[in-house]
């Protein structure tokens, strides 16, 4: 197939269609600019107004909420490092069931007869069925599982609260999961709602191993906040 003709502009000549200059009377044959200018233009508004609606959109989901993980935070509440969560079904479905929860992981450390001081995640939880609940991640989330029950477990949990007020308590442990007596679950919630800087130590012994587990709430202030939200009218 030949290559395409079109007529000289000049001269109204046939001549090929990729022909910078016509062979018949020596001009340039103008390629039309034009339409290229008109396109690209019509491009850039195109990504302009994208770029505006995507800036809209962004502004727009983050001024009323701000989300972390499973957690939703109203912003101009002071809750400091304290979520809403709500719990799940096995198939994952939200069940209606609220607790209050660090947005993010505590550190701490943790010992037993065969290590000192290593790594140590804590989940903290607290609701009004379950009161607080508490999982060891020896090593941390990471590489680690959490301490397990195995049913023969003496617990100790002795608080600092942020008043410096020292406190002993009996645990007890489910699974995964370590938990406070019923009857301390009051004074658990005060020394929350109380806020400041909340030392928790740990003692697990089971069939004559003892693990020991520290850590630190820094800044528990924002409790009461955030408790008002889950609980209201109840402080």
């Amino acid at each position: 197939m030949g290559e395409k003709l079109i007529n000289c502009k000049a001269c109204g000549r046939e001549i090929a269609k990729s022909a910078k200059i016509c062979p018949h009377c020596g001009k340039k044959n103008k390629q039309p600019v034009l339409k290229v200018v008109l396109i690209s233009a019509a491009v850039i508004i195109a990504l302009s107004i994208i770029g505006n609606m995507s800036k809209t959109n962004t502004t727009s989901s983050t001024s009323n909420t701000q989300t972390g993980g499973n957690f939703t935070i109203a912003r101009n509440n002071n809750t400091g490092i304290w979520g809403l969560g709500e719990y799940e079904d096995q198939f994952g479905n939200k069940t209606g069931e609220k607790y209050i929860a660090p947005k993010s992981t505590i550190r701490g450390k943790f010992s037993n007869p065969a290590t000192e001081n290593s790594d140590l995640d804590v989940q903290f939880v607290f609701s009004d069925e379950n009161g607080v609940t508490i999982q060891l991640y020896e090593y941390g989330k990471k590489f680690g599982v959490p301490a397990t029950a195995i049913g023969l477990e003496k617990i100790n949990i002795a608080i600092q609260a942020g008043n410096g007020q020292q406190y002993n308590f009996t645990g007890g442990m489910t699974q995964t999961w370590v938990f406070f007596d019923v009857n301390d679950r009051e004074t658990i919630t005060q020394i929350l709602l109380e806020g400041g800087n909340i030392k928790f130590r740990i003692s697990i012994d089971s069939v004559g191993v003892r693990s020991s587990y520290s850590f630190d709430i820094t800044n528990a202030n924002g409790f009461d906040v955030i408790y008002q939200q889950y609980n209201p009218g109840q402080i």
